[in-house]
C-alpha cells in the first residue's frame, strides 16, 4: 500500500511504522555501500594484512586463500594485492560464500 493511501486513511502509526522501516532499508543500504567501499579501498595498500578486514569479511577469505603462499610482516599474515585483487573480483562475480552481517552498530 503507498504511503500516501494510508496516511489519507488516517492510520497514522501504520504511516510512522512503515517510514521507520524504510528509512532502516536506506541506513542498511547505505552501511553495506560502504563497508564494500572499504574493501576496494583497502586493495590500494601497499601491504593488505588480514587485520585490516572487518570480521565478517575474513571468513570468506581466509577460504579463498586457502593452500596459497602468504607471508607475515611485522608479526602479521599479509595479503598480496594480486590476491586480494581476484578475492574481490570472485566477490563481484559469485558473491560472498558466507552469510554477511551488513548491521548497523
Amino acid at each position: 500500500m503507498k504511503i500516501s493511501r494510508l496516511y489519507k486513511m488516517g492510520n497514522k502509526f501504520n504511516f510512522l511504522i512503515l517510514c521507520y522501516r524504510r528509512i532502516r532499508i536506506m541506513n542498511q543500504l547505505a552501511t553495506i555501500s560502504e563497508k564494500l567501499n572499504a574493501l576496494w579501498a583497502l586493495s590500494r595498500k601497499e601491504s593488505i594484512f588480514l587485520d585490516d578486514l572487518e570480521s565478517e569479511f575474513k571468513q570468506d577469505l581466509q577460504t579463498f586463500i586457502t593452500g596459497e603462499t602468504l607471508y607475515l610482516k611485522d608479526g602479521k599474515i599479509v595479503i598480496g594485492q594480486n590476491l586480494y585483487k581476484k578475492w574481490l573480483q570472485k566477490l563481484q562475480s559469485k558473491g560472498f560464500d558466507y552469510e554477511i552481517n551488513f548491521k548497523n552498530d
